[in-house]
């Protein structure tokens, strides 16, 4: 294990996300294990930056065969420091995955530079995903204008917006919060294509390190500890 993974494991747990159908992983996320204040843009820009390597690590040691989805924020993407950590440390197998619509981005010079980052990434050999879509009017907008491979959702209902959007053929549309076999069925019977939650962690916990600790099987082993 080369230490740049050991570090990206001691700075960030993993969730899986894992096909609907199959219910074989097919990716990771990357969640801090340090506690994020998102009222503070430079902390966060930091974070973001941080997460930009770790998943360069990991997808190293997976040498491109399993997606590692790292989060920014629309601001720190925005950020020149951000960019030319992306430039450095971008391989084929990271996603980025923008966790944050705001008003910023009504103003074309900053939806311009958010694009023309995006090419940037592609260029690399990364990929985009938009999560927590919801259907708003800028959701919508920068669904036409990015085009991202994955688009992700909180909530099933969604789904049916998202099929009237005209989506890219391959793209994946992956529901998250999945906390159980009934949700997991019915988000795949209504179009998911992948899939992300508690109940996930714990289906698919034998398949890849202990040490990433995904949430749900440490709010599960917490439960039983509880029970005890």
């Amino acid at each position: 294990m080369t230490d740049a993974l050991q570090m990206a494991q001691r700075r960030f747990r993993a969730q899986p996300i894992i096909c609907a159908r199959t219910k074989a992983v097919k990716g990771l996320e990357l969640l801090s294990r340090s506690r994020l204040d998102f009222n503070d843009p430079q902390g966060m820009l930091m974070a973001d930056v941080e997460a930009i390597k770790a998943a360069w690590a990991v997808a190293n040691h997976y040498r491109g065969s399993m997606r590692v989805h790292c989060n920014v924020e629309i601001s720190s993407m925005g950020s020149l420091l951000w960019t030319d950590t992306m430039v450095e440390y971008m391989c084929p197998g990271v996603v980025v995955e923008l966790v944050e619509r705001n008003d910023s981005l009504t103003c074309s010079r900053s939806f311009s530079r958010i694009c023309q980052t995006v090419q940037w990434v592609r260029r690399m050999g990364g990929v985009m995903a938009m999560d927590d879509w919801t259907g708003k009017a800028i959701e919508m907008g920068m669904l036409r204008e990015l085009t991202p491979e994955f688009v992700k959702v909180n909530e099933p209902r969604y789904l049916r917006e998202l099929a009237d959007c005209g989506l890219g053929l391959g793209t994946q549309i992956v529901v998250e919060r999945i906390e159980s076999l009934q949700q997991a069925t019915d988000a795949e019977r209504i179009g998911a294509t992948e899939l992300q939650g508690y109940w996930c962690d714990v289906h698919v916990e034998h398949e890849f390190p202990a040490e990433f600790t995904p949430p749900g099987v440490i709010a599960r082993d917490m439960a039983l500890t509880k029970v005890a």
